[in-house]
């Protein structure tokens, strides 16, 4: 999987990226609710992550995986200072890029924003989504926005 540059991370919080990729839309779209345990998998500083766990809610719980240690720190200070809220229903994991670290069948939701062409084998990272779902999580939607195509896993509730 390539490497997101940090020097770069403030491109993944932009006002250009959130009016063409608006995580709230995400969101709605996919159906999360309250309680649901979801995974934003390439989560970098958290563009998709604190809405997410701000829709889970406190009984529900984000599991914010990246290959990138600095993009993870980022993350938990900024969930710390602009979330605190919902820091506690956030937890960050550290990956090697084509496994996702949850047990099978124990999710509702997985999350890949802009990633599935910067792996090296996308069908491996999809395969690996499906088999942490839940049987009931296993329908696949995908969100259409101009040039980007962005699959989103869900629980239909």
């Amino acid at each position: 999987m390539k490497k997101f540059d940090p020097l770069k991370k403030h491109m993944l919080l932009s006002g250009e990226r959130r009016r063409n990729l608006p995580p709230e839309k995400i969101i709605e779209l996919s159906k999360v609710w309250p309680g649901a345990i979801v995974i934003d998998y390439g989560c970098g500083n958290g563009f998709l992550t604190l809405p997410l766990a701000e829709a889970v809610g406190s009984n529900g719980k984000v599991i914010a995986c990246d290959i990138s240690e600095e993009m993870l720190k980022d993350l938990e200070t900024r969930a710390a200072e602009d979330s605190p809220g919902y820091s506690t229903n956030i937890v960050t994991v550290l990956v090697d890029g084509q496994k996702i670290p949850a047990e099978d069948e124990s999710v509702d939701a997985v999350f890949f924003v802009n990633l599935l062409h910067e792996t090296e084998n996308p069908s491996e990272l999809i395969s690996e989504a499906m088999r942490v779902l839940k049987p009931s999580g296993r329908k696949k939607k995908k969100l259409h926005k101009g040039h980007l195509m962005k699959s989103v896993f869900l629980k239909m509730k």
